[in-house]
């Protein structure tokens, strides 16, 4: 919950109470989150509009558990959230779409944690040697192997 009425704040800087779009030019302290709670529904929420449940379960996904390596649908499993993502819809709707990202990800891009995304993700890393459990995970491994190895491993 905010610490203040956003209605009361529209009234107070002259605007109509259903404008809440200029929420960051307000008065206050606060900040807005989509899910009252941790980091990645928040992402969650970003990417698909929505807070789905936990992969195999009637539990919400409302905590930051998918960023555990022992989080259902994270090693090696093709389990994921399966609720739609933007791109998903944008892709059926036939629009092109692309999602820039550093190669370490930090876990900001929340639809690895998605089960369509995470099997493209599988099939990119059955074809290299390591058995890793994520790309960030094989790239964060390539930095410590020598540069011969290193162009090998990215072909």
């Amino acid at each position: 919950m905010l610490p203040f009425s956003l209605r009361q704040g529209a009234e107070r800087e002259g605007r109509p109470v259903s404008d809440i779009q200029y929420l960051g030019d307000l008065d206050h302290s606060a900040y807005h989150c989509s899910v009252f709670g941790s980091t990645n529904p928040n992402r969650n929420y970003l990417w698909t509009g929505t807070t789905g449940y936990e992969p195999g379960s009637t539990k919400r996904a409302v905590t930051n558990a998918a960023y555990s390596y022992d989080h259902v649908g994270y090693s090696y499993d093709p389990a994921g959230y399966e609720w739609t993502t933007y791109p998903e819809r944008l892709e059926k709707a036939g629009l092109s779409w692309q999602i820039y990202q550093e190669w370490d990800n930090f876990t900001d891009n929340a639809v690895e944690y998605f089960k369509t995304f995470k099997a493209i993700g599988y099939k990119l890393l059955a074809s290299v040697d390591g058995n890793f459990r994520t790309t960030e995970e094989f790239y964060t491994a390539l930095f410590e192997k020598p540069a011969a190895e290193q162009q090998r491993l990215l072909k």
